[in-house]
């Protein structure tokens, strides 16, 4: 099977050539900065929302609602599985883990993110050093074989692409 190139797994290009489509964006900027003024009021409450409610099916709700006004409509067909301990997914975003601890209860371990008060506030699970993988594999066995955590979220590719070409290497 042929491997895709690098350049097609990445976004290169933000705008397309042309007059028109740059004397729009033109046009556009005094409302875009509005939207943004107001965007980043709303997502300072999202962040503290987050911080400050513990996680629980209200909390999901509210960030769903707080995070559709920001833009990031988020829904779901079907339920999970409640046997199931660990979710793998693609990354395309830096807010892919937040979006999926909206639709379900999930714990993300942190791989790179330094342990402290940023690595919990972004909603990442400290286990071990980021530097250890053999410690961190032993934090998760450990983590999983306690009764009642919530399943684990996982990120193999350890960075985002668009999806449309093909995945990196799973580690």
């Amino acid at each position: 099977m042929e491997q895709p190139e690098l350049e097609r797994m990445l976004e290169g290009r933000r705008f397309s050539g042309g007059l028109l489509p740059r004397a729009l964006l033109l046009l556009y900027t005094p409302l875009g900065l509005c939207l943004f003024l107001l965007r980043l009021f709303i997502g300072a409450h999202v962040f503290l929302v987050s911080c400050v409610l513990p996680d629980c099916a209200v909390r999901r709700f509210l960030m769903r609602v707080m995070t559709s006004v920001l833009g990031v409509l988020i829904s779901q067909s079907g339920e999970q599985d409640p046997a199931v301990k660990i979710s793998v997914s693609n990354h395309m975003t830096c807010i892919d883990h937040n979006v999926l601890s909206l639709l379900t209860a999930c714990s993300i371990p942190s791989v790179s993110c330094p342990p402290g008060f940023l690595c919990w506030a972004r909603g990442f699970l400290e286990l071990g050093a980021p530097g250890s993988r053999t410690q961190l594999q032993e934090s998760l066995k450990h983590y999983l074989s306690q009764p009642g955590s919530p399943p684990l979220l996982l990120f193999p590719e350890e960075e985002t692409t668009n999806g449309r070409v093909g995945l990196l290497h799973f580690r």
